[in-house]
């Protein structure tokens, strides 16, 4: 199937992953939608819900071969451990401020966080915190644009678009990473935990996700 001009085609492919069923699209200038869900039953539904003017094509070798690698290079970019090089084509589309907020957060190292606060202060905004967790809630493009790497000011982790437990799993994967095999951290309360190495956080996360 072809996109008649001028409409917009998004491709998209569903992937089981370890982070869950990955959703994602991408249109001919690159990733536009990146998801983890539980199940993913009607994918065509919940793009349309997101892009309602668009095409939403199902990516297939014979037909679309460049979506097809591009997502899954996305997918298996966003799965992979943070220090492989990775650099994704990405398509997002929002508001200037929203935009702007997005490009900081590329800039984030993996293992490391911003509060609300410090992304608004180095945006050159520093009274719009609140404009900047609404812009990381509209984020549609997990993992890739890292808005799971914003917390409270406290250090706590706050809500996440694609549930708070998958946003705790990546920040513990990527401190994991960034620490090499294991690490300790230190939370606001002083306390101090150890991080478990990489294979037990991810057994963690697979049985929680299958007695979800």
């Amino acid at each position: 199937m072809a996109c008649a001009a001028p409409t917009t085609c998004l491709y998209y492919i569903v992937r089981d992953t370890p982070l869950g069923a990955a959703l994602a699209a991408c249109s001919e200038q690159g990733i536009r939608y990146l998801s983890f869900l539980d199940i993913v039953r009607n994918p065509e539904a919940i793009l349309r819900q997101e892009f309602s003017s668009e095409s939403i094509i199902a990516a297939h070798s014979a037909t679309s071969p460049h979506a097809l690698n591009l997502l899954a290079a996305a997918i298996q970019g966003a799965c992979s451990a943070p220090a492989e090089t990775y650099e994704p084509l990405l398509d997002p589309h929002g508001t200037p401020f929203q935009r702007s907020v997005w490009r900081y957060l590329e800039s984030i190292p993996p293992g490391e966080t911003r509060s609300y606060q410090a992304v608004a202060r180095a945006i050159g905004r520093p009274s719009a915190s609140r404009a900047v967790a609404r812009a990381c809630a509209s984020n549609r493009i997990a993992v890739l644009i890292p808005c799971h790497r914003v917390v409270c000011s406290d250090g706590s982790v706050s809500g996440y678009r694609w549930g708070v437990e998958r946003k705790r799993y990546l920040l513990r994967r990527e401190a994991v990473f960034k620490d090499k095999k294991t690490a300790s951290e230190v939370t606001p309360e002083g306390r101090s935990i150890a991080r478990e190495p990489l294979d037990t956080i991810n057994s963690a996360y697979a049985a929680t996700a299958i007695e979800s």
